[in-house]
């Protein structure tokens, strides 16, 4: 049985073919910044792996998503926008959509840690969450695991933390720089955005830990990219604020395409 998956992401669009966990086709594009240019990308995608014989098309999408409808992304120029409804009426088959973090949760039940509670965070453009509870998805009334907008510190979110080190590193080095880049930089106002930027993810995620009690967290997205030493330090930083007399296992998803795949569990 063959699947069309499409995630939406805030940098990224990718649409890909998957037959049982396996993806055959792929293709990535910069995700538009206008609604229209995004829609047409998206079904053209589709139309692409569309001569196949198709079962379904699953879609994960960053940001808040309930029965379908994209309710006001912070990172997409979708504002509560029913997509289900849409790529109904354009390709007549099975659509499912759901938030990018709880794909890759469901990625990671079936492909992955295999774990009965545990929690995925993805560290993309913004900062999402799925949590899996006694091998179920926990949505809550819908829109549960918004983890990026957990306020931390001065009424700001986790999500404001996690993107801080780009504007700073714009103003004092005259463009955006990822972790990683900072990290290599071995400059001083370089490693004070690193230490802050790890300070306060490791506040959400022992939040997190906190209230869940979960046997892993996994890590998924473009964070994956910043390192073992950054991983190291997330941790070693995250169990000074857990109250749990025990240090929860934190590492990356070796997982290639968890949202994709988690949108063809769907």
């Amino acid at each position: 049985m063959k699947i069309i998956v499409v995630d939406v992401g805030g940098t990224n669009l990718k649409i890909a073919l998957i037959k049982k966990g396996r993806v055959l086709k792929f293709k990535n594009i910069k995700t538009p910044s206008s609604e229209k240019k995004l829609l047409n990308e998206v079904v053209n995608g589709i139309k692409a792996f569309n001569s196949f014989s198709i079962s379904k098309i699953g879609v994960s999408v960053a940001g808040p998503v309930k029965n379908g409808i994209i309710k006001n992304p912070p990172n997409l120029p979708l504002k509560n926008f029913d997509l289900k409804t849409f790529l109904e009426n354009k390709f007549r088959k099975k659509i499912a959509v759901e938030n990018d973090a709880n794909c890759a949760a469901l990625s990671e039940l079936y492909y992955g840690v295999k774990k009965s509670n545990f929690v995925v965070i993805t560290l993309g453009t913004g900062v999402g969450c799925g949590v899996i509870i006694n091998k179920k998805l926990y949505v809550g009334e819908g829109y549960a695991s918004e983890l990026g907008h957990m306020i931390i510190d001065n009424g700001r979110d986790l999500e404001y933390y996690w993107q801080l080190h780009r504007k700073k590193s714009k103003k004092y080095f005259g463009k955006e720089f990822f972790i990683k880049e900072l990290m290599e930089m071995n400059n001083k106002k370089a490693n004070d955005m690193v230490k802050e930027n790890i300070q306060h993810m490791a506040q959400g995620f022992a939040s997190i830990i906190n209230i869940f009690d979960p046997e892993v967290i996994v890590i998924t997205g473009g964070g994956r990219n910043n390192g073992v030493r950054y991983l190291n330090s997330v941790r070693r930083e995250t169990h000074k604020y857990v109250i749990i007399p025990k240090k929860t296992p934190i590492y990356y998803s070796r997982i290639e395409h968890p949202e994709l795949i988690g949108a063809s569990l769907l």
